[in-house]
């Protein structure tokens, strides 16, 4: 497994959370998190916030994807107002933490079966704590970090200038 720390707003280390390099039965989940306690609350944390509050309150703005290798490759482009959940869907716990910080989320989530479904549940919990709220997905299935990786930053940029309002997004699948 790669061991990545969840540190709070202090830097301080809180958890971590281990994913598997390969996956094998005998290894059990793909995700494994510290356990949920007084500190470590997976529901309410949101992996790099420690070092995106400051440009998500100068934009207003948070950027939001599925994974700890999403995140990091986010920071390491230049990309500095991303965050991720912790293996979690959005929970009114996220929400009510990103309030504090912007007036906008951007989710730019997998184009597959299961970054859309993640997409329709986010919208519900974005709208109840009245944020703005914007869909982009990255093309031909892959994920954030592998469309960096192949496309860059300024592809990247792309996808969240352009994001989608969430209502126009339900209005097309309708």
């Amino acid at each position: 497994r790669v061991m990545f720390p969840i540190l709070d707003n202090q830097h301080r280390p809180i958890g971590f959370g281990g994913r598997v390099l390969e996956e094998k039965p005998e290894a059990g989940g793909k995700y494994i998190n510290t356990s949920e306690g007084r500190l470590f609350q997976k529901r309410k944390l949101l992996f790099g916030l420690n070092f995106a509050a400051k440009e998500i309150g100068l934009t207003r703005t948070a950027v939001i994807v599925e994974g700890y290798t999403d995140t990091i490759l986010c920071h390491q482009h230049g990309i500095r107002n991303t965050v991720a959940t912790l293996g979690t869907s959005l929970t009114p716990g996220h929400g009510r933490t990103l309030r504090r910080y912007a007036k906008k989320v951007v989710l730019v989530f997998d184009s597959d079966t299961a970054g859309m479904a993640a997409a329709n549940r986010a919208l519900e919990v974005c709208l109840s704590q009245h944020l703005d709220i914007k869909l982009g997905f990255v093309p031909q299935g892959k994920d954030p970090c592998e469309f960096l990786l192949a496309a860059g930053k300024e592809a990247f940029d792309r996808i969240v200038e352009q994001a989608a309002d969430v209502l126009d997004f339900k209005w097309a699948k309708v």
